[in-house]
Formats: structure tokens, sequence, C-alpha cells
């Protein structure tokens, strides 16, 4: 797949769902719900009825998280 690059040559963020998630963290969907509501993930992005996370907030939030 070919990167699409910003104007400042950083790349775009993916955008990611819920059920990606599920599988990038290797949680159940409940526990996802429950990080939600805690404050523990970044905030989701929403398009119509759709959520999304930004991928470059999670890999943040998974590298921030490594030695805990």
């Amino acid at each position: 797949m070919k990167k699409i690059k910003t104007s400042e040559n950083t790349p775009m963020p993916k955008m990611l769902r819920a059920s990606d998630l599920i599988k990038i963290l290797s949680i159940s969907r409940a526990t996802l719900t429950r990080w939600q509501q805690k404050g523990l993930l970044p905030k989701p992005i929403k398009i119509g009825r759709s959520v999304f996370w930004n991928s470059i907030e999670i890999n943040k939030l998974l590298t921030n998280n490594q030695g805990k």
C-alpha cells in the first residue's frame, strides 16, 4: 500500500475501527468500552455513525505504556 504524505512529509494517520483496536490490543469489546469510559484511550473520531481512532495516537499510547 502506498503511503499518502501531508505537506510536511509526515505520513497520514490510518483510521482504526473498534474491531481493529480489539485485535491490536488483544482485548474484548467490553474491555474496549471500559477503557473508553475510563479515559484510557485517545478520544475517538466520529464520522456519521462510525467511530474511528487515529493510528498515530494509538501507537503513542502503546509506546508510552510499554514499560508498565
